[in-house]
Parts: structure tokens; sequence; C-alpha cells
């Protein structure tokens, strides 16, 4: 049963705009935005002021924006920090992360070895780097 009154009353006024649901995923409830070209967000009830930041076309389907607005960070995954358009004259700096959920490993059929391997869900991996960080900084996680 989802909880957060804030949640559902952002749902109930999407009014079929947006094809999204609510779900709860390791106790934290999210609104789930299913896009057009298939791509999905996931946003807290904290990222829901947010949202016309985060639309991709605010930042990722513009390639000549993306090029220019965003840096690549550091690590084995694909992540980036990017600037915004702006949105009634302010930008906000976010955090991307893309993952590969739902699609075939290369080389998964030919490796035997990988029969009984473990990966962590793209919810598992990136609560690991926001630990990760809450720890570097000595705040809890999740702050």
């Amino acid at each position: 049963m989802i909880k957060n009154e804030r949640l559902k009353e952002w749902i109930r006024r999407q009014d079929g705009r947006t094809g999204c649901e609510i779900i709860r995923i390791f106790g934290v409830e999210y609104a789930h935005i299913h896009f057009a070209d298939e791509s999905d967000l996931y946003v807290t009830v904290y990222g829901l002021p947010f949202m016309d930041f985060l639309r991709p076309e605010n930042f990722y389907t513009d390639p000549e924006w993306f090029k220019a607005n965003s840096v690549r960070l550091s690590g084995t995954s694909a992540i980036y920090r990017v600037h915004t358009k702006p949105v009634n004259g302010r930008s906000k700096e976010i955090v991307l992360k893309w993952n590969r959920m739902g699609q075939d490993i290369p080389g998964a059929h030919e490796a035997d070895i990988l029969v009984n391997a473990e990966f962590n869900s793209p919810f598992e991996e990136f609560a690991h780097v926001a630990d990760l960080k809450a720890r570097m900084s000595g705040q809890p996680a999740g702050v």
C-alpha cells in the first residue's frame, strides 16, 4: 500500500499526460514515469518539484546540449553530471546514470562462469554509491 499522500496526489494530477505509476523498491516509494521513447524515470517525492527539469528533453535528448553541458564522472558505469536546460529562468545540476536493466549481458551465453553469477539491481548499485558518498562525507545515507 502506498503511504505518501504527496506522491499519490502528484500521480492523480497527471491525468494521463504521462504513463506513470507508484511503486515501492527496497521500502522507498517512487513515481515510475514511462516516456514515449521507451525510457523510464524513477522519482521519489523529493524529486517531484523538479520534474520539469528532469524530463529527458531538458538535458538528454538534445545531443548538442548534452555534449556541451555534461561531464562524465569517474567509475565503471555511464554516469554524468549534467546541467539541465533553463526552466523558468533556472537550471539544475543533476547526476545521470544509465543502466542496462533487462538487457542481455554481452558474452553471457558463451560463458559458463556466469551461470551462477549474481548482479546488483540498478537500485542496489545506486544505493551502494549513495552509502559510499555518505560515509566519505560523514553524513548518513539518503541525506
